[in-house]
């Protein structure tokens, strides 16, 4: 479910001189790849494309590595059942705030979802604002950030009277 990411977040090419077409060129991108493609599967598929671009051009030269800081710190994508406890009870709350049953979507980011997931802590991203986050102008309204708050205040409570019933 849902659709790779790939952003262009730096691109370096320094010639002699202006005029002439450098000897290299250093490119960085960020991937947030789905939970059935993986980590292991996103780093094939750039490989693959890699490959195929060398094999059109033996005078190119790609060398792909995988930042250090990714190797201390990975981010797996995550994806929790709609019929998790956790599930429910945002999807509940939400409901009952928002007036009406939300649309459920890959969330093509990785915020700390992920790492409690890791842990074996079920979490689901839920919040206020677009899937096209993490842009200079990104904002939210500010009735929008008051209904998350209520959700999140809900969804809590519900948690908290389940835990004390058992």
């Amino acid at each position: 479910r849902g659709t790779c990411h790939l952003n262009i977040s730096a691109l370096h090419a320094e010639g002699l001189h202006r005029s002439l077409v450098p000897d290299d060129c250093v490119l960085t991108a960020d991937i947030r790849f789905t939970p059935s493609l993986g980590r292991d599967g996103a780093y094939r598929a750039v490989e693959q494309i890699i490959e195929k671009y060398a094999k059109a051009d033996d005078r190119l030269r790609i060398d792909l590595a995988v930042d250090p800081t990714c190797i201390r710190n990975p981010r797996n994508a995550t994806e929790v059942s709609l019929d998790a406890p956790i599930s429910q009870v945002v999807a509940r709350s939400a409901a009952e705030i928002l007036g009406g049953p939300r649309d459920v979507i890959c969330h093509p980011a990785w915020p700390d979802t992920p790492v409690f997931n890791d842990m074996g802590i079920q979490a689901v991203t839920f919040g206020p604002g677009s899937t096209a986050c993490y842009w200079p102008d990104e904002y939210v309204e500010i009735g929008d950030f008051i209904s998350a708050i209520k959700v999140y205040a809900l969804a809590a409570l519900d948690v908290c009277r389940c835990a004390t019933v058992r």
